[in-house]
């Protein structure tokens, strides 16, 4: 007859154990999918920077937009300054403000994606150099 603990300890046991089996098994589709979506390493390396271009392309488009917009601010500002009335300009300047944030928070999600894609490519290359090495071992 067990104790409690000692069956606390078994289950506990076993649940690692799953917990284990099911990360294995995970990292194995993982491995897989790998090998099956690249056929070289420069070929991860070709997608990451056609990928990355991609997104600092538009993190510079944004950028662009950005500048545009805290230019016409400016402008509207202006008018405003010497004609405090103008309801069209108050108008035009909440709309611009509206779309300031909208770029800014767009801009931040591509520097977040950014980083994301970079993390991913490089995760990818060091695995399947790895995965590559294993291979070769086991010839």
């Amino acid at each position: 007859e067990l104790t409690k603990e000692e069956a606390d300890k078994i289950a506990q046991e076993q649940e690692l154990a799953q917990k284990n089996k099911q990360q294995s098994e995970e990292q194995r589709k993982k491995d897989n999918s790998l090998l099956a979506t690249y056929s070289s390493v420069n070929e991860i390396t070709k997608l990451k920077n056609f990928e990355l271009n991609q997104i600092n392309q538009s993190i510079k488009t944004q950028i662009g937009n950005i500048t545009d917009l805290k230019d016409k601010i400016s402008q509207s500002n202006d008018i405003l300054s010497s004609n405090p009335n103008n309801k069209k300009v108050k108008e035009t300047l909440q709309d611009l403000q509206s779309k300031l944030t909208t770029a800014n928070s767009i801009l931040d999600e591509n520097k977040k994606l950014l980083e994301d894609r970079k993390q991913k490519y490089q995760n990818d290359e060091a695995r399947y150099v790895e995965l590559l090495k294993e291979m070769a071992t086991k010839k």
